[in-house]
């Protein structure tokens, strides 16, 4: 994870990569082994804990998306010209 260090326009996007890789590689099989030997108490708990899980999730990377699109709105109103922009990388 120390190589998804993002800078200072996106830190969201640090904490969206890292969110999703933890609750893929994560959640994901211990949900599996809780639906398996838990009890339907159990089960319905699990199941509501892991969407809550997916939702700040997808919260954490829904506003990192926004600080994205913003930033880059911000960055393309400083070109006068779609070729100035395009040129600008190279």
């Amino acid at each position: 994870m120390r190589g998804a260090q993002a800078n200072n326009y996106a830190a969201n996007a640090t904490n969206c990569f890292n969110r999703v890789v933890n609750f893929w590689f994560t959640e994901a099989p211990l949900l599996q082994w809780r639906y398996y030997y838990g009890t339907f108490d159990d089960n319905l708990f699990n199941t509501t804990r892991t969407l809550s899980n997916a939702t700040n999730v997808m919260m954490v990377c829904f506003d990192a998306f926004e600080n994205l699109a913003i930033f880059a709105a911000n960055k393309i109103q400083l070109f006068p010209d779609f070729t100035s922009m395009v040129m600008a990388f190279f």
